[in-house]
């Protein structure tokens, strides 16, 4: 028995050795993982605290950020409040503008409605324009009636001068008036030869430049003698001093030619250079 109590004394002696060398490295093992603890702690510490450095430096930003938006929005309202301010101030003084013009306006129609009234008062037929239109146009009739009757009595006195030089000359002739349905013979007046004169009827026709005076002039005394000297006595009046010292035959064919009795048609007066000679 005793040699038994020995043989596991022993043992345990032997494994002694064996337990505190690896106790040891256990031991190193556990410090080294505690200083790895250390540094990874002291690190996560160092980024906690720039962590929280970054963060506050960002809140500070954004604050004034924020800051700065915050002032320009209230400057721009302030902008925005003034302006509104300023445009409705022009709005309201140009309402007011508006009504007075809309009154001076009204108080212009109805003094003008007023002045109508007394016009049309004043003159019930027509304004003033509508008279000056009517005037203009009494303006133009008159016009339109005078300028013709100015050219016609321009050709109503040449006319009465013809007739009145043609008188003349019938004065200046011999006094005894010869027959009108008598002999047409007729005497040269100058030295020269002529042959006869033709009878009415064929002078009427292309009888040459004598015949063509003498129904011109037979048409001017016509229509002078039935136009202006076929009003009775008051055309007839305008003649005695041209009959001054004329035949009685002479005054009578004066008479009736100056009223227009006579046929212009039957009287025949010879062209210049011939003369009538009464019947024998």
């Amino acid at each position: 028995p005793a040699i038994q109590g020995v043989g596991p004394v022993t043992a345990l002696e032997d494994s002694w050795p064996q337990e505190g060398a690896n106790g040891e490295a256990e031991l190193g093992e556990l410090s080294r993982l505690r200083a790895e603890l250390a540094g990874a702690l002291a690190e996560m510490e160092t980024m906690k605290a720039v962590a929280e450095v970054s963060e506050s430096t960002k809140a500070e930003a954004v604050a004034a950020v924020q800051r700065q938006c915050q002032e320009e929005v209230a400057s721009l309202q302030a902008i925005l409040k003034d302006s509104i301010s300023s445009y409705e101030a022009q709005i309201t003084a140009l309402k007011q503008e508006r009504q007075q013009q809309q009154q001076d306006c009204e108080e212009k129609e109805r003094e003008l409605g007023r002045l109508k009234q007394l016009l049309s008062r004043a003159h019930p037929l027509d304004s003033l324009e509508k008279q000056m239109e009517k005037a203009h146009e009494d303006s133009e009739k008159l016009r339109e009636i005078v300028l013709p009757m100015e050219k016609e009595i321009e050709e109503l006195k040449a006319k009465l001068l013809r007739a009145e030089e043609l008188i003349q000359e019938i004065q200046r002739r011999p006094q005894h008036v010869p027959s009108l349905h008598g002999s047409t013979e007729l005497l040269p007046l100058s030295r020269d030869p002529s042959p006869p004169l033709e009878p009415l009827e064929e002078l009427s026709g292309d009888g040459g430049p004598a015949a063509e005076a003498f129904a011109h002039n037979c048409d001017d005394s016509a229509s002078i003698s039935s136009f202006s000297l076929g009003g009775g006595v008051g055309s007839s009046s305008s003649l005695p001093r041209s009959r001054q010292g004329l035949s009685p035959e002479q005054e009578e064919t004066a008479s009736l030619v100056s009223t227009g009795t006579l046929v212009p048609e039957g009287i025949y007066l010879p062209p210049p250079g011939y003369q009538l000679v009464p019947d024998t």
